[in-house]
């Protein structure tokens, strides 16, 4: 789970930031909501999307059971804020 304060944030930004490099000989694809999007790097950081990124084999069935907006909303009542 991902959370930002900053508006405008994107996946590689989160990444840059946490100093992850994804490895170059493998492919990477990125899915939000179950939907392919062209570079995950670039995509938006936002609220109770549920992102999938691969590299490499893409799991179609852990596509299919992403996490949900409901959820999500579970989670941040359990963990009481910031």
């Amino acid at each position: 789970m991902v959370h930002s304060h900053r508006e405008s944030v994107s996946w590689g930004d989160l990444f840059r930031n946490i100093h992850f490099n994804f490895a170059t000989e493998k492919s990477v694809e990125g899915y939000v909501n179950g939907a392919k999007v062209t570079n995950i790097f670039v995509y938006p950081i936002k609220p109770y999307d549920s992102v999938a990124i691969f590299f490499g084999k893409v799991d179609r069935d852990l596509l299919k059971s992403g996490i949900t907006k409901d959820r999500i909303i579970g989670v941040e009542k359990e963990s009481g804020g910031c």
